[in-house]
């Protein structure tokens, strides 16, 4: 009689959405969030594996699916094992309702991002995209931010063709180009000079190419 190995979560260890490495931790609220990062590489990770249903469908339709109680769990402890201890005391009492886990995160490090700069807006701003085919909730999201976005463009401090450049250019890049030290430092800067971020992108292509040529070699 065969049997179903399983974590003590209760979901099965060969579930797809549980083989994720390499995620830097979500952060506290507050000045150095990393949720902008964090969230955009689970989105994609979901997707990809096929439960980013649980985080955007509505949750009357998303339990009506078959495998809801196992990609629920497994959604779960994706986000369990993914985020710095410190943002617990915010969900404690969400360990089983992964939406409303993911709700409630997005939520806690949206109200501690008063303090973020011009890059941080810009970047929710482009990054934006509309789930539930809810559009008044997508278009009010999307008004909060260029609010706040716009609330730090001034005469004297104008948004640039630089500012514009550099968020192009870290929205464009791949999960694990975004969590290595030299990007990931600057993040959350309020500005971000776009030949500093290709000097420090540079680099770091030439210590990976040094490291697979290693590989190769050895």
């Amino acid at each position: 009689m065969s049997t179903t190995n399983k974590g003590a979560d209760g979901v099965s260890a060969g579930h797809p959405t549980l083989k994720l490495t390499g995620v830097e931790q979500l952060k506290p609220p507050g000045s150095d969030s990393n949720y902008l990062e964090w969230s955009w590489i689970l989105e994609i990770h979901f997707a990809a594996t096929d439960v980013d249903y649980i985080i955007n469908d509505k949750p009357e339709v998303a339990q009506a699916k078959a495998s809801f109680d196992r990609d629920n769990k497994a959604v779960c402890a994706v986000i369990s094992r993914t985020i710095h201890p410190i943002n617990i005391r915010n969900v404690r009492h969400l360990k089983n309702d992964a939406r409303a886990l993911w709700d409630s995160l997005k939520k806690a490090h949206d109200h501690d991002s008063s303090a973020r700069g011009v890059m941080y807006w810009l970047r929710k701003l482009t990054l934006s995209r509309m789930v539930d085919n809810d559009l008044p909730t997508h278009l009010d999201e999307m008004a909060r931010t260029f609010e706040s976005l716009s609330a730090l463009i001034t005469a004297e401090s104008p948004l640039t063709p630089d500012d514009i450049y550099s968020s192009s250019i870290l929205n464009s890049l791949p999960p694990d180009w975004l969590s290595c030290v030299s990007v990931s430092s600057m993040i959350n800067e309020p500005r971000v000079d776009p030949s500093r971020l290709i000097d420090a992108l540079k680099a770091e292509h030439l210590i990976r190419r040094k490291t697979t040529r290693f590989d190769d070699t050895a």
